[in-house]
């Protein structure tokens, strides 16, 4: 079974569980139960994921999954094979095809994975944790449910193979992935056979007190959750898994000791840098310090939680509130001046203008896109620390000074903006500006448009194209002559056309026809023998 699945049920049964439980993953180490824990509260996760375009055993395992989950107390909403994919479109200025924009279609599918929030009633889910394709800990993701921010993330890391610049010679970072979801980490090093097997596809998982969890499977996945009565037959589960997590322990551990043995060791480099900004509002590096504004830098270098003004970083931990009240993921209004940026960033600049401004990121929660050694704990380059267990950072004022730095911060409305480049997927990095998230509201505009969606455009006055064909000849059987390029660009101010009925007079048909585009006639359709000369008119088409 993936291991993705078996997280996100530890993940699920924690989240849903008692201090008690919460207690048995955690023995002998530092976590302790929250003080504001309420053991009267029996809260359930839910789970929803939209599935659409794989082509490997994504979907047999979603089912497997499902089931799994299901049995453990945890509301499930999966849609299998769903209808929504990348469209191809046509301009119809230069009949040339294009993808329909990156932006819009992964706001769609996130959307589309947060349908049971929309359609449920509000207050019904708290939190949303949304994760990418990465592999994660459990522990790890729970710890950041303690911040009570509005969005929470840790950090997510590339894992490259070779040499100091990150990639071992003719072999892209996708690859590694797609080889390692495949087979095990030992064959990618070129150790030993495969061993087992962990399935291509992602995960997502519930939160405390009504949450939700999102994650990539083929296209895209989400999820939620709510707060009702949990089941509480997760025990024999509990146990079932520890068994699982023994042999899988095992495993992992002869393979990193193959791992530092090998000639060439794993590097972590942090990779969202095109979403997260620091305090300041500037983009994280991948050098140290990764995050730049001074106030935090020290923080950081000791593993302690950080103020933010956004972060994802392969997972996110999200106060529903706003999403409940009408607020969506979305693209860019780039027709009205917005920056053309990720849907995650302008998911941030919207809770900002909404007053959901209390951005963490946590550098001890950390995730890939790769399996990871022992080293992920310690310290990464970027002037990153080593992991700091939480009541080290209950006992160091971290939580107060975030607090602090939140209230002196609330005000600024500042971030720097890193757009599309024009016609690509890539991030033009010469183009920054920084934009005031105070000076146009578009998150008001877009919400205003929700509220009221444009009406259709009124008929036009002119046309640019009559569909054939309109007699024996060949030309007219063909479109109309006017050229492709100039479709949408010389409209039609008028049409001659003759109508021929039979001798009975029941049956007329248009037997010649002549369009006019702009001052200039086309070509007599409908034949030699038949023109246009002293017929029907039509003026401004």
């Amino acid at each position: 079974m993936p291991y993705w699945v078996l997280e996100v049920l530890r993940l699920g049964l924690m989240l849903q569980g008692s201090p008690k439980v919460l207690n048995s993953f955690f023995y002998n180490s530092s976590y302790t139960v929250p003080p504001d824990w309420d053991p009267t509260i029996d809260p359930t996760v839910a789970i929803s994921i939209y599935e659409s375009g794989s082509d490997d055993d994504t979907t047999t395992w979603l089912e497997a999954a499902e089931a799994l989950w299901s049995a453990s107390g945890m509301r499930t909403y999966i849609v299998i094979n769903g209808s929504l994919t990348r469209q191809t479109l046509m301009d119809p200025f230069n009949g040339k095809f294009y993808k329909q924009h990156r932006i819009e279609f992964l706001a769609t599918l996130r959307n589309a994975a947060l349908e049971p929030l929309y359609s449920g009633k509000e207050g019904a889910f708290d939190y949303i944790y949304f994760i990418n394709d990465v592999f994660f800990c459990a522990p790890d993701l729970f710890r950041l449910s303690h911040f009570k921010a509005d969005i929470s993330c840790g950090l997510d890391f590339e894992v490259w193979i070779g040499d100091k610049k990150g990639r071992a010679e003719g072999v892209t970072q996708r690859f590694l992935r797609r080889r390692l979801l495949q087979t095990s980490l030992d064959s990618i090093l070129g150790e030993t056979e495969p061993e087992t097997s962990f399935g291509s596809a992602g995960s997502t998982t519930g939160a405390t007190t009504g949450a939700t969890t999102g994650s990539t499977t083929g296209s895209t996945t989400g999820s939620t959750t709510g707060s009702t009565t949990g089941s509480t037959n997760w025990h024999k589960a509990i146990e079932h898994m520890s068994k699982v997590h023994v042999e899988e322990a095992a495993r992992q551990a002869a393979a990193a000791a193959r791992i530092q043995a090998a000639k060439v060791k794993p590097r972590y480099e942090f990779y969202d840098t095109w979403v997260s900004r620091d305090v300041g509002g500037n983009p994280f590096i991948k050098i140290d310090p990764i995050a730049r504004d001074t106030r935090t830098v020290d923080s950081l270098h000791r593993g302690l939680p950080i103020p933010a003004k956004c972060c994802w970083n392969g997972a996110a931990v999200i106060n529903a509130t706003h999403l409940a009240r009408g607020l969506r993921f979305r693209a860019s209004l780039v027709e009205d001046g917005e920056c053309d940026i990720s849907e995650c960033s302008l998911f941030c600049e919207d809770y900002r203008r909404l007053g959901a401004k209390k951005v963490v990121v946590d550098p001890s929660v950390r995730v890939s896109y790769l399996a990871w050694t022992k080293e992920v704990h310690g310290r990464l380059p970027g002037g990153i620390g080593a992991k700091v267990p939480w009541q080290h950072v209950i006992r160091s004022g971290a939580i107060e000074e975030l607090n602090r730095m939140w209230e002196d911060t609330q005000g600024c409305m500042s971030i720097q903006c890193v757009p599309l480049r024009k016609g690509t997927e890539e991030a033009d990095i010469h183009a920054f500006k920084v934009v005031d998230l105070a000076r146009v509201n578009y998150t008001h505009i877009f919400l205003e448009r929700l509220k009221m969606p444009a009406q259709p455009p009124p008929p036009p006055k002119t046309c640019n194209l009559i569909m054939g064909p309109y007699g024996p000849t060949g030309d007219g059987r063909a479109f109309d002559d006017l050229a492709f390029a100039d479709w949408g660009k010389k409209p039609i101010t008028k049409i001659a056309y003759r109508v021929l009925a039979n001798a009975s007079g029941d049956y007329s048909a248009i037997s010649g026809l002549q369009v006019m585009y702009d001052d200039t006639d086309a070509m007599d359709h409908g034949g030699v023998d038949v023109g246009v000369e002293g017929v029907h008119f039509l003026d401004a088409a």
